[in-house]
């Protein structure tokens, strides 16, 4: 992804209006001689969240190139100064000339924020964001990712119009009825459903358990929201139990609209913009590279065989195009939906549903199929003949989280009402500064000054301008 620098401009003869936080930088950025480390401090106009992003040669490279950065970043921060603090990579040469290399700052609104979120478990303010899958620390698929954190991968669902359900079942049990959704919102859904270890990070259970890293498979639906009768979806919205599991996550978090995903936003999630059968295409044969299924080669991409419990560590076979990993197979996800066969209406035309409100079974939504299941069973709009009843568990059943974008806290005064923040195509323009030159080194001495250049830059990625991200300044390096 290269990265432009444009003037102040019209796009298609429209005039540009602001109204995205912008980031200014405040004194120069200072580095020590010894450690290379360099701290910057610098403005927000209004709450935001702050990225940043490494370019060499006007080229992105991503922020995962930085040995290390610390302080105020790649979170929600409010109005006001901020500082941080970030290291070069220890490979990255000195000579380089004054547009090489250069480490971008960039703002982004609250009701639109970046692609990743990452909770940080066991932590206070542990909520961080990052522009790039590269950018997350320890990396979207590792130990850390599965035991000590929860990344969220950002799903563009908004004013979308698409097809649920499958015009040919799958199977006789499959009771999906193809129709038309659009959702409203982008949401963040969990690349993983949670593990074990990530459970009992949140302090939730003090059980050991050999399965560690693989899907939490002991929980039903009222321990995750509360009993049915007082947190009734979608009767009682989003509204949660303090002390359920979902309560809990919500408390360490901060993150009220944390939640399962309604049964529309994980077909679509699942989906990642496909009408076929899988994700990846419409041929079983092919299954076995993206989900674990009954008769899976368990010795196959790294899997383990466990006898008759054949749930595998999350993250081995391959994702959708969204950075989600075991939307097929592997465990049965809990959906917030009531379950019912009539859920829809052949080729009607819905928006945001929420479900049925009440099932003539007592059961919820299970999408996803599992490890002890066919493939049909977890094909992408396969409606399971039954659902799970709320207080039952069952070793097959696992749960995936899921949270609106949108960060702003409606007890503030500056909440939403659901209604999706429209992205403004447009073009803005770069301002330059020029500063002292740095040490003949190319790092300075303690307390000399950097180059920097001060831009409102954009990312141009083919002819789609991202609109996310209006102002920014960028930080030379030599």
């Amino acid at each position: 992804m290269k990265r432009f620098a444009l003037t102040v401009s019209t796009l298609l003869g429209t005039t540009v209006a602001w109204t995205a936080p912008t980031v200014t930088m405040i004194g120069d950025p200072v580095q020590d001689a010894a450690t290379r480390e360099i701290t910057v401090n610098y403005n927000l106009s209004e709450p935001a969240i702050v990225t940043l992003d490494v370019l060499t040669n006007g080229f992105s490279i991503g922020a995962g190139n930085v040995k290390s950065v610390w302080g105020e970043i790649n979170k929600k921060l409010a109005a006001g100064d901020h500082t941080f603090t970030w290291q070069p990579r220890d490979a990255w040469p000195v000579n380089l000339d004054a547009d090489d290399c250069q480490i971008a700052v960039v703002p982004w609104s609250l009701e639109d924020p970046p692609p990743y979120m990452v909770v940080m478990l066991g932590e206070a303010s542990n909520v961080y964001f990052y522009a790039t899958a590269e950018a997350v620390p320890y990396g979207v698929v590792s130990e850390m990712s599965r035991k000590y954190q929860m990344v969220f991968s950002r799903i563009p669902a908004a004013g979308v119009r698409w097809q649920m359900g499958q015009s040919v079942p799958v199977h006789d049990t499959d009771k999906s009825i193809a129709h038309y959704v659009t959702l409203t919102n982008d949401y963040y859904m969990g690349v993983f459903p949670v593990t074990f270890e990530q459970r009992n990070m949140m302090a939730l259970s003090s059980q050991t358990n050999s399965t560690g890293c693989r899907p939490d498979n002991t929980t039903n639906y009222e321990s995750l929201r509360g009993v049915t009768a007082d947190y009734d979806w979608p009767t009682d919205g989003h509204a949660v139990a303090e002390d359920s599991i979902i309560g809990q996550f919500r408390k360490q978090s901060g993150l009220d609209g944390l939640d399962l995903p309604t049964e529309a936003e994980w077909e679509f999630a699942c989906r990642a913009g496909t009408s076929t059968k899988y994700y990846y295409g419409d041929r079983d044969s092919d299954f076995d590279d993206y989900g674990w299924r009954g008769d899976s080669d368990y010795t196959k991409h790294g899997g383990t065989y466990y006898g008759s419990a054949n749930m595998q560590v999350p993250g081995l076979l391959l994702p959708n195009a969204y950075g989600l990993y075991d939307m097929h197979g592997n465990v049965w996800e809990w959906c917030l939906d009531w379950y019912s066969d009539d859920y829809a209406v052949a080729g009607s035309d819905v928006t945001a549903p929420t479900g049925p409100v009440s099932s003539p079974v007592n059961q919820r939504v299970l999408r996803g199929g599992s490890f002890g299941h066919n493939a049909f069973n977890a094909s992408s709009g396969y409606h399971k003949d039954v659902g799970g009843t709320p207080d039952t568990s069952y070793y097959t059943i696992g749960f995936r989280l899921c949270c609106p974008v949108d960060m702003r806290k409606a007890e503030d005064g500056s909440g939403t009402d659901g209604t999706p923040v429209a992205a403004v195509a447009s073009l803005t323009g770069f301002a330059t500064a020029a500063k002292s030159e740095s040490a003949a080194d190319g790092f300075g001495t303690a307390q000399d000054p950097l180059d920097f250049v001060s831009r409102i830059e954009w990312l141009v990625d083919g002819l789609n301008f991202d609109s996310r991200k209006p102002f920014g300044f960028t930080l030379n390096f030599r």
